[in-house]
């Protein structure tokens, strides 16, 4: 009989990691490696096991994140995922990833939500070899730039120390 199967979901925090070869915008391979985590929703839990079946996270979820994280590389530089706009990156990832389940969510006929999403990390961005040397390149431009700039700022001052010493010296002298 059906009922004498016993299924047991875990209601704790879980997660999903994936890695995900995507294209950027302009073109280039990245690999990005994406932890996404999870909790099911004990009331649904039921209803999650008589739509989708105990292989929940590889059916319904791993799908979803990766067809999501490719979309989404697809619309940003190689750069960008290497920087500062990582958190853009992952808050669009987890609005998008949320409305694909919700979508998902609505088909089934379900009222509430089957899967809480906590939150969607980018753990690492491999770019290719050349476009990481040119990162670094820039960088260390940008770190000479700023040390020149330094420089000629150090030599103003001296400039007007020079300056404030020999209106001193021609006062002394009047």
């Amino acid at each position: 009989m059906p009922w004498d199967r016993l299924y047991i979901y875990d209601a704790r925090l879980q997660s999903v990691e994936r890695t995900v070869q995507a294209v950027t915008i302009e073109g280039l391979d990245v690999k990005v490696n994406v932890l996404s985590r999870f909790v099911i929703v004990p009331e649904n839990a039921g209803l999650l096991h008589e739509t989708i079946g105990e292989t929940y996270a590889d059916t319904l979820f791993e799908p979803a994140l990766r067809a999501i994280v490719l979309s989404d590389v697809s619309k940003y530089r190689a750069e960008n995922l290497y920087s500062e706009d990582r958190e853009d990156f992952e808050a669009i990832v987890l609005s998008n990833l949320r409305a694909s389940l919700t979508d998902v969510e609505n088909k089934v006929g379900l009222v509430g939500s089957l899967l809480t999403i906590a939150d969607v990390r980018i753990e690492e961005v491999t770019l290719p070899e050349f476009v990481r040397d040119f990162i670094h390149r820039k960088e260390q431009m940008r770190q000479i730039s700023e040390t020149y700039n330094y420089r000629l700022e150090l030599e103003d001052k001296e400039r007007e120390r020079k300056r404030i010493e020999a209106e001193g010296i021609r006062s002394f002298q009047t």
